[in-house]
């Protein structure tokens, strides 16, 4: 899609507004975006649903982006601090929300017009979390790669609440894919361990609400220069670092569901996970580290643990190549694995033609 394609979100439609329609707040975080936060904007102010409110956080830029924002400045909250993080831009805006549900819309990714008006269906005060497919699209609007992802049939939050505890994680959009019952967010509690705003959000709705899956694409995810380098740079401290994460989320959750949980699922913590394990290989290959027989038996037994049927025996393959092949070929394989933007197309295959299905967690904007 072209951005000449996308200014037709700046027409306006019209809805009813009712009594009923909850209030709906978009949270637009910035920082340096000056080249893409206009458009932004413009997909947020254009939704055909009327009981919505737009807030801007500029996180200290040091382009034009305030300058861009401050130009809708009647029709939407606008704010500016000083440079602080994503995380504390997105709390900022929260803070300054009123919305029964809310959004955290990324300055360079777009929501189709039809967005909220078809997900506002279902904000009836149970769903906790509304998710929905993204097409990712280049610096200029155009569409490359597949969207993502594509959700299974009958997915309901038993389902992704059995994931949780068999693999730490569910299928998910980037956060801009995503809309959440406002206390949600609020009982959330410290998240500065995280990269992002929605870690542990994503894990906790299914345990206090429904989490509705929509298997069309109302949103537009850019991939450009700027975050490019994010999906492409494979490190051992990256990696690290995404196993931190990981853990430390889980223990968050397990701690909310105790506290919070309905009391009709619970989570069980486990000690080894295969996301968690596959990172440490991958860790210890990239520094040149031994990986050890017991470390090498974890990794295929975790494989055994968490997959089944075709999945299992594809994987399985594939992680005798990681953990026995030699370092340097070892080292193009993680690589290829890692970077969505190389292994995107095998990856549609496998889960379109062969139905392989897996599910893996979010750090930064790496997504499946």
């Amino acid at each position: 899609m072209s951005d000449a394609g996308l200014q037709g979100l700046g027409h306006r439609q019209e809805a009813v507004l009712t009594a009923s329609q909850p209030l709906l707040s978009i949270i637009i975080t910035c920082y340096n975006y000056e080249t893409y936060v206009e458009k932004a904007i413009i997909s947020a102010l254009s939704q055909s649903y009327d009981n919505l409110e737009v807030i801007v956080i500029d996180d200290g830029s040091c382009d034009n982006s305030w300058e861009v924002i401050r130009r809708f400045s009647d029709r939407l909250k606008a704010i500016r601090t000083k440079n602080m993080g994503s995380i504390a831009a997105c709390l900022t805006g929260f803070i300054a929300s009123s919305g029964d549900y809310v959004m955290f819309l990324d300055a360079d990714d777009l929501l189709d017009i039809k967005a909220i008006s078809l997900l506002s269906r279902s904000f009836d005060g149970s769903t906790s979390k509304i998710q929905f497919c993204m097409q990712p699209i280049d610096a200029q609007g155009n569409f490359i790669l597949a969207p993502f992802p594509r959700y299974r049939e009958n997915l309901t939050s038993a389902s992704l609440i059995e994931s949780i505890n068999n693999h730490g994680s569910y299928t998910t959009p980037p956060t801009s894919g995503n809309i959440y019952r406002r206390d949600v967010y609020e009982h959330v509690g410290d998240v500065s361990y995280d990269v992002g705003i929605d870690g542990v959000s994503y894990l906790i709705a299914p345990f206090v609400g429904s989490v509705i899956s929509v298997d069309n694409v109302l949103g537009y995810y850019r991939i450009h220069g700027n975050n490019r380098s994010n999906i492409s740079n494979i490190s051992s401290d990256r990696l690290d670092t995404e196993r931190r994460i990981f853990l430390s989320r889980l223990q968050h959750l397990s701690g909310l569901v105790a506290q919070y949980g309905t009391g009709a699922a619970t989570f069980s913590l486990k000690s080894h996970y295969l996301y968690s394990t596959e990172r440490e290989v991958y860790s210890r290959i990239l520094s040149g580290n031994e990986l050890g027989w017991r470390l090498r038996s974890k990794y295929l037994g975790l494989v055994c643990r968490e997959l089944s049927g075709l999945s299992r025996i594809v994987y399985f393959i594939y992680c005798l190549s990681v953990i026995f092949f030699p370092s340097s070929l070892a080292r193009r394989i993680i690589s290829f694995r890692i970077d969505s933007s190389k292994s995107s197309f095998l990856r549609d295959f496998f889960k379109t033609r062969l139905k392989l299905r897996r599910t893996w967690p979010r750090h930064g904007v790496e997504c499946q």
